[in-house]
């Protein structure tokens, strides 16, 4: 995938409009008693195209701000030989992302025009963003929904599948957000650590995986059973958390 300068600009300018705070923007949400049934109504849009096995909602949020000319990309990294594979995103100088990427997390006007937000390296994202951008009548009605529903600065889609085991695990994340790097790091864990904290959830999905991220140190972890509305959320911590 390559961006010239100018769409570079228009990727730089929606990015940084996003709410820098992931407990904010789940606020503003909140603000609206009807929004659970706003979320509900988008995941039947989705599964009605038959993209709920790789397309969920995503809470509109940023990590950090996003420098000219760079673009936010998730990579796998192995921290060390024997260690679990996390998923680290970070700001790259567009030039040298490459084309082997595809973007996972998307705004959707209300005439179905959709803003690429962050990328990834990971295969099976590139084939289920082929299939995404085929069905432009399910982005227009997405966004005619959001539109619709006042939520258009505060949903968007996610793309929350991934390659191999994390596409296979069981669905628990603890997501370190690194400030002195500028990076965040998601940990595919087998199970959800004991801690305590609110809720923030980040990404809904009919599905049995998916993926979200906060701003600032927290728990991930995700809630799907196959039936109704599943979720993936955060809890946030005042302390370091290590993987298990």
């Amino acid at each position: 995938m390559v961006l010239t300068k100018a769409k570079l600009q228009v990727y730089r300018t929606a990015y940084n409009h996003l709410i820098d705070d992931v407990e904010a923007a789940h606020e503003r949400l909140e603000r609206d008693p009807e929004h659970i049934e706003t979320i509900r109504g988008a995941l039947r849009i989705i599964k009605d195209y038959n993209a709920n096995d790789y397309l969920g909602l995503f809470l509109l949020h940023r990590h950090f701000r996003c420098l000219t000319g760079s673009l936010f990309v998730e990579r796998r990294y192995t921290p060390r030989k024997g260690h679990a594979s996390v998923l680290v995103t970070k700001g790259e100088p567009a030039a040298g992302t490459g084309t082997r990427i595809a973007p996972h997390r998307f705004a959707v006007a209300s005439d179905g025009k959709v803003q690429a937000l962050e990328f990834t390296t990971d295969a099976t994202v590139m084939a289920m963003y082929r299939r995404f951008s085929a069905n432009a009548q399910l982005a227009r009605e997405i966004g005619l929904y959001f539109d619709q529903r006042g939520v258009s600065s505060m949903l968007g889609l996610g793309i929350y599948v991934r390659t191999g085991t994390m596409g296979k695990a069981t669905s628990v994340f603890l997501e370190e957000t690194l400030h002195k790097d500028r990076s965040s790091v998601v940990h595919v864990l087998p199970r959800l650590p004991h801690e305590i904290g609110r809720a923030i959830p980040t990404l809904w999905t009919f599905g049995d995986n998916a993926f979200g991220c906060c701003n600032g140190q927290c728990v991930a972890y995700c809630n799907h059973s196959g039936l109704g509305l599943g979720y993936c959320g955060h809890r946030k911590t005042g302390s370091h958390m290590v993987c298990v």
